[in-house]
């Protein structure tokens, strides 16, 4: 496995258009940015930004544009900008969150909105994501192309399956559910959705539920009136509002209470919401798209999700797979993400020590595409040359993880199991001692990984590891009534 020859020539750090008449706040900006290798350049008036981005078509990645403008004013300066380069993103400065102007703003795709004063990190965090979608979107000879998600997520054929139901489902008014582990890209893919699908014109509004309050829920996602409860000064739209004519995603919603999975059954019923505070109900018409980190069925077995909600949200489920099972993925994401972060550093890395892909390929990344793509920017950041770790030795997991891949049909199955350091090391376990003990974890890891694809039918599941019935049930009980049990056969797999 080479990584070798990375290099720093495909993408440029990133330029950013500023339209801000206060021009103290431009050096704002530039302090709050000066970490990143940005090129800015800032105009008073959105005349004169029009005109740069008229002679120079396609060299702005990223235009922010503060609402309250002279002249030219903010929904026209958005519909102008993308009627020059319609995948421009385009980040709206303003005062007010909930402003009528704002709500019009994204209707018309704006990309994101960020309040002054605004905090340094934030706004940052903002820029970075617009600035990655935009070189996504140049590398992609047409982002309507199943080649998008390839070029974003990787060559794998789980991705190459993803692309097709996402393609399928994308034109149609379906609920789309999309399950997976945190860090697999779901709001990415959720803005796909949007993008592909005919409201792409209109607003895409996120909802966090883990980052909202349950006492202000309601208020956030329905609306609320003047005078409805304390610190209610004005009225406000509420999400489902914000999101008329386009898409509303709705993340984590597993956290979502019961109390208010009623609420939201019955407001995707009737297509109206009732604001906190409201007599009379309020239409509106949004796609909705939904993720979780968690399977919602299970959560229906728990009690903590209801049946009716489920079929409402998931009228087309879909899953991403975790990196740790996808090695092809893995492997092209490390070299797109230093390619990223040797432009972000000004670096050239010639490639990985034999050490450090050793640690890529054995770490079982739980944060998934994000975890590796923080990992790999610090080992940017740190290394000269080479990457010769990924991660710091004390920062290694206190056991040694053994992975077993094996291919049957399009199904991967991916076993893990660790051999403690206690094992080795304080208890002096004789080598024969210490293999009886991981073959045995590896058949019973491997045996419970296969039980998991065919819906805990031993048979199904004998009959794909070309063993005996009784052996499978042997190792799903944990136990192999005191003998050792031989490895398993793998022939057929590979």
């Amino acid at each position: 496995m080479n990584l070798e020859s990375v290099t720093t020539q495909q993408d440029p750090p990133g330029n950013i258009m500023v339209i801000e008449d206060h021009e103290p706040l431009w050096d704002v900006i530039r302090r709050a940015c000066d970490a990143e290798r940005w090129s800015f350049q800032f105009f008073a008036s959105a005349e004169g930004a029009m005109a740069k981005v008229a002679s120079s078509p396609g060299d702005t990645d990223l235009a922010v544009v503060d609402l309250c403008l002279p002249g030219m004013g903010g929904v026209e300066v958005l519909h102008t900008l993308h009627q020059m380069d319609y995948t421009l993103p385009v980040i709206l400065l303003t005062s007010l969150s909930d402003s009528p102007t704002v709500v019009q703003c994204m209707k018309l795709g704006a990309y994101d909105f960020i309040t002054k004063p605004f905090r340094n990190t934030d706004l940052v965090h903002r820029f970075r994501l617009a600035l990655e979608e935009r070189r996504l979107v140049r590398r992609c000879v047409h982002f309507e192309s199943s080649e998008y998600l390839r070029a974003l997520m990787g060559p794998s054929k789980a991705v190459q399956r993803l692309a097709e139901a996402i393609h399928q489902v994308s034109p149609t008014e379906m609920a789309v559910l999309i399950e997976g582990e945190s860090g697999t890209g779901k709001e990415i893919l959720a803005r796909y959705i949007h993008f592909l699908s005919h409201r792409n014109r209109g607003p895409f509004v996120a909802v966090d539920y883990g980052a909202i309050p349950d006492t202000l829920l309601e208020g956030e996602l329905f609306g609320s009136r003047k005078g409805s409860f304390t610190g209610a000064v004005a009225n406000h739209d509420g999400k489902f509002r914000m999101a008329d004519g386009g898409t509303l995603f709705l993340d984590e919603i597993a956290n979502l209470p019961l109390h208010m999975q009623v609420k939201l059954l019955r407001v995707l019923q009737e297509r109206v919401v009732m604001p906190v505070g409201g007599t009379d109900p309020v239409p509106f018409s949004a796609r909705l798209v939904t993720a979780t980190n968690s399977s919602l069925e299970a959560e229906i077995r728990k009690g903590k999700c209801r049946l009716d909600v489920y079929h409402r949200v998931a009228e087309f489920p879909v899953c991403t797979t975790p990196l740790r099972e996808r090695i092809e993925d893995l492997m092209y994401l490390c070299t797109r993400f230093v390619q990223d972060a040797c432009a972000e550093f000004g670096k050239q890395i010639e490639g990985f020590s034999e050490e450090a892909l050793d640690q890529i390929v054995s770490y079982p990344w739980p944060g998934n595409v994000r975890e590796l793509k923080s990992v790999i920017r610090r080992a940017v950041l740190v290394n000269t040359g080479r990457i010769e770790r990924v991660f710091p030795q004390h920062e290694l997991q206190p056991g040694t993880r053994v992975f077993i891949a094996a291919l049957g049909g399009n199904t991967v199955v991916r076993a893990e199991v660790v051999i403690g350091k206690d094992m080795i090391l304080r208890k002096r376990v004789p080598l024969k001692q210490i293999q009886k003990q991981v073959t045995r974890e590896i058949n019973q890891a491997i045996v419970n990984t296969v039980l998991q694809y065919v819906g805990g039918n031993k048979s199904d599941a004998a009959r794909i590891l070309e063993v005996d019935y009784k052996t499978v049930h042997t190792l799903c009980k944990g136990t192999a009534n005191g003998k050792e049990v031989s490895p398993l056969k793998t022939a057929s797999w590979q």
